[in-house]
């Protein structure tokens, strides 16, 4: 199998949410064929999906040297460590999130949604209502209602 038929193995298993058989498909093809950035992005949504958020991170660490970051990387280690119930995975997100304009990209709904989620796990109410903030002042972004029911539950925890 070539890339295009890995990729659209994992695309097809993580779509009926078979994330551990994606994982199985993504450590088939990783020995066999160069992953390209949407079979990664895959690979740690479905690590992520299966609570292995090292092998979610593990992943995240070793794309550089296998295809161009996009926001869509960032993305999906964000949303894959908003999961995780430790404090380091957390800190992680958000390091991830101020990542993201480093890298010269722009954080978008899904990227705030990621670290609201992070906030939300951790009970971490202050940090959610300076994303709600900060989210505003984007000029092509405002918080939504996903964003606010996100920040409102990190108050509940």
């Amino acid at each position: 199998l070539g890339q295009a038929e890995f990729m659209l193995l994992m695309l097809t298993t993580q779509s009926k949410e078979e994330y551990a058989l994606t994982i199985k498909i993504y450590e088939k093809a990783r020995a066999r064929v160069k992953p390209t950035g949407a079979m990664l992005n895959s690979a740690i949504d479905a690590y992520g999906a299966e609570r292995d958020f090292e092998k979610a991170l593990d992943v995240f660490d070793e794309y550089e040297d296998l295809a161009p970051r996009d926001l869509n990387a960032y993305n999906a280690c964000i949303l894959a460590l908003s999961l995780s119930p430790h404090e380091h995975h957390f800190d992680r997100a958000v390091e991830l999130f101020g990542d993201i304009d480093e890298a010269n990209l722009t954080a978008d709904e899904v990227s705030y949604h990621g670290v609201l989620q992070s906030c939300k796990t951790h009970g971490k109410w202050r940090l959610g209502l300076e994303l709600l903030d900060l989210m505003d002042r984007e000029d092509d972004l405002k918080s939504d209602k996903v964003a606010h029911v996100l920040a409102l539950g990190a108050c509940s925890v």
